[in-house]
């Protein structure tokens, strides 16, 4: 049996717009967007959601999806939420928080005794690099009962800390050396231990997170598709920038001037200090996404009217096929947000 459920009860189940069929216990939610995903609900929600520490989740999520198109195309597939990696006790703990071992052979961190230089001058026993795995799983458009597809994030640690608690950095090449070369080949292994996993496409993806950096997510840098036991790493030109910065010029002048632009403009339209930080997203050297945060003291709400269309004009005519989205916030309260979709040249306001 189908029905059509309003749009105001698609919201509990799942943020997102469209329309939503019921055929038996499945409920699939439609995105109108051909570019993104349907979604199988309701979720199977894992235990290991509750343990996921990486402060970039949101970033890991996200870049996770996007990825998984290469592979999943949107036209054939759906997205459901990650159940493989399920079991706590037997899945993720051992994967993740105990070291390789005899007892344990499948552990993605090296065992305690084992050397690692990490970077041109410090070695380190035993370090802990991998901190989380994140999971996403696809089912085809015409078999919603069978398991078609999975994409996992593997995340590494940039900083880690020796037996002082002092912060050791690790370079970028043995982040990607130990991902692609150690543990994201195990992992693979290990998933096909799993008779539902035998045959299906395994897509693997390096994020690396750095909670001794926290004005910025961490990045991708590698991905690989698992099809017939057999697959191959490939570097991903994944980072993140922020406006206006010495190291932001460097890495988009354009995008630096625009911000600083922006900044000076709306400053002078109020007599009180306004903060104005951006970040930017960056795919093969390429500006994809830009967030723009707005920190003001406004009195009045015809202040934030007049604030809000200022900014929205600015952001019209600034020359970017980027999606942005800024918010403006007073304290902690959200007053205003503003959302220029990619490749598009319309722009959303939305008052809170």
């Amino acid at each position: 049996m189908k029905k059509i459920i309003s749009l105001i009860i698609l919201a509990i189940f799942i943020v997102g717009c469209g329309n939503t069929e019921v055929d038996d216990n499945d409920i699939l939610v439609i995105n109108t967007d051909s570019s993104s995903y349907d979604h199988v609900v309701p979720y199977e929600n894992s235990y290991n959601r509750f343990f996921h520490s990486s402060k970039d989740y949101k970033e890991i999520g996200q870049g996770l999806v996007e990825i998984s198109k290469d592979y999943f195309p949107t036209d054939e597939y759906d997205l459901k939420e990650g159940i493989v990696i399920r079991n706590y006790n037997d899945d993720y703990h051992p994967l993740v928080k105990l070291r390789e071992s005899t007892n344990n052979p499948y552990g993605l961190n090296p065992e305690g005794s084992l050397k690692l230089k990490v970077n041109e001058t410090t070695e380190v026993s035993g370090p802990f690099l991998v901190s989380d795995i994140y999971e996403i799983d696809f089912v085809a458009k015409e078999e919603k009962n069978e398991l078609a597809g999975v994409s996992l994030a593997l995340v590494l640690n940039k900083t880690i800390f020796d037996e002082n608690g002092s912060p050791i950095l690790v370079d970028d090449k043995v982040l990607y050396s130990f991902g692609t070369e150690v543990a994201g080949p195990k992992l693979e292994s290990y998933l096909r231990k799993k008779p539902e996993l035998a045959n299906i496409p395994i897509v693997i993806t390096i994020f690396v997170s750095d909670v001794g950096n926290q004005s910025v997510p961490g990045n991708f840098i590698a991905e690989a598709q698992y099809q017939n036991r057999q697959g191959q790493f490939k570097a991903i030109s994944h980072k993140w920038a922020i406006f206006p910065t010495p190291s932001g010029r460097l890495i988009d002048g354009y995008v630096d001037e625009q911000i600083s632009k922006l900044k000076r403009s709306v400053n002078e339209i109020l007599a009180e200090d306004i903060g104005i930080v951006a970040y930017g997203e960056f795919k093969d050297n390429q500006l994809v996404r830009l967030n723009i945060d707005v920190s003001v003291q406004t009195k009045t709400y015809t202040e934030i009217l007049a604030l809000t269309n200022y900014i929205a004009q600015a952001i019209k005519n600034m020359e970017m096929t980027a999606s942005i989205r800024v918010e403006m916030s007073s304290m902690s309260d959200t007053l205003a947000v503003i959302v220029k979709g990619l490749n598009s040249t319309s722009i959303e306001i939305i008052m809170m």
